[in-house]
């Protein structure tokens, strides 16, 4: 399984990915240069038989409107994903 190395910085809805490395080596010299959080190493082309997508609606002012998460293959995902979008788009063009 390959890997690559990742830096991140930040937390929660802060968390953002600043830069992917080969070499762990470089991926800590990055971080440690540009103070970023930490560097994480995560595995690339490893299918996963299902997938938790943790959905949460929020108003304008920040307010949690609504949760909830489902279990589902990759096509089910993007099929949610397709209906949430277009779901999105007409409650804004309202």
């Amino acid at each position: 399984m390959v890997k690559v190395h990742i830096v991140t910085a930040g937390e929660y809805s802060d968390y953002c990915i600043i830069a992917a490395f080969s070499n762990a080596t470089v991926a800590k010299e990055f971080k440690d240069l540009y103070n970023a959080t930490k560097v994480e190493v995560w595995s690339l082309d490893q299918p996963k038989a299902e997938w938790v997508t943790t959905t949460v609606r929020m108003s304008r002012s920040g307010e949690v409107l609504e949760t909830w998460s489902v279990a589902s293959s990759l096509m089910s995902m993007i099929i949610l994903w397709s209906l949430l979008q277009q779901e999105m788009w007409t409650e804004l063009l309202k």
